[in-house]
């Protein structure tokens, strides 16, 4: 007998029960109908377009319908009388809740679950065999070339930011070797350029001085040819007064000459 048969009892509290409901219990037949045959194991998806059989619920049965009269009652006190579906019913007689959670579909996450669990592993195992990764490690020591040792010199000291060989590779007479930083090189270029800027302005500077220091010899140089020949003309008067100062001297020694010989001659004495 289900255990939920006790709660379909509908007992009216106005009256008073003349038998318990325990003793009403225990007039109930104990011999069972022979059980339905049992379903095959695995749930089997409903379509939901296909309606599920009703089932019969059981009987409610309420007190008043319980009755102290045995022969009222030949379904719960005479065995002979009993009903051989009862025990179907009440076999039968889930709650919608249970009916709604067997009617559903199986849900496929466990083997989708299983499924990604196996292929992770089976993808593990396959990286874990074939891949490759890089190990860092960290030694001391010296590096020795085998064989003779070539020293490579740079003219320009800098930065080297990429090497052109590799191991073991033959080299031959300009060859590129490496690539050196040429964030010096252009500083000093800059500075190069800078420089060469300065000396080209001072270079205009001294063309124009030059021009200048010419303009003024020339301007000398006319400056002092009208000295020169002013200086000669009045040179030439110089001379000329001169010559003339001289004659007139002469003229003069002669006049004083010719009085004192006619004064001798006037007075001999």
């Amino acid at each position: 007998m289900p255990p939920n048969l006790q709660n379909r009892f509908i007992y009216n509290t106005s009256e008073t029960p003349s038998e318990t409901p325990s003793e009403i219990l225990n007039q109930l037949p104990t011999q069972r109908s022979p059980r339905p045959t049992p379903k095959p194991r695995g749930r089997q998806r409903r379509s939901p377009w296909v309606q599920a059989p009703s089932r019969r619920l059981p009987t409610r049965i309420s007190h008043n319908q319980v009755s102290s009269n045995p022969a009222s009652n030949p379904g719960l006190t005479d065995p002979a009388s009993k009903d051989p579906d009862l025990d179907l019913e009440f076999a039968d007689a889930w709650s919608p809740a249970v009916e709604a959670v067997l009617d559903q579909p199986s849900s496929r996450l466990p083997q989708m679950l299983m499924m990604g669990g196996l292929l992770f592993m089976v993808s593990l195992g396959i990286w874990s065999w074939y891949g490759k990764f890089d190990q860092i490690g960290y030694a001391s020591g010296k590096l020795v070339p085998q064989g003779e040792l070539y020293k490579v010199h740079s003219a320009e000291a800098g930065k080297i930011v990429s090497l052109a060989v590799s191991e073991g590779k033959l080299l031959q007479e300009g060859d590129l070797i490496a690539v050196l930083d040429n964030d010096l090189a252009k500083g000093e270029v800059e500075r190069l350029q800078q420089v060469i800027q300065t000396a080209k302005r001072q270079l205009a500077q001294q063309q124009q001085l030059l021009e200048q220091l010419k303009l003024e010899v020339k301007s000398r140089q006319h400056v002092s040819d009208a000295e020169i020949q002013a200086q000669q003309i009045a040179v030439g008067r110089a001379a000329q007064q001169i010559q003339t100062s001289l004659s007139l001297m002469m003229q003069s020694r002669r006049i004083c000459r010719v009085i004192k010989s006619g004064w001798h001659a006037l007075n001999p004495w």
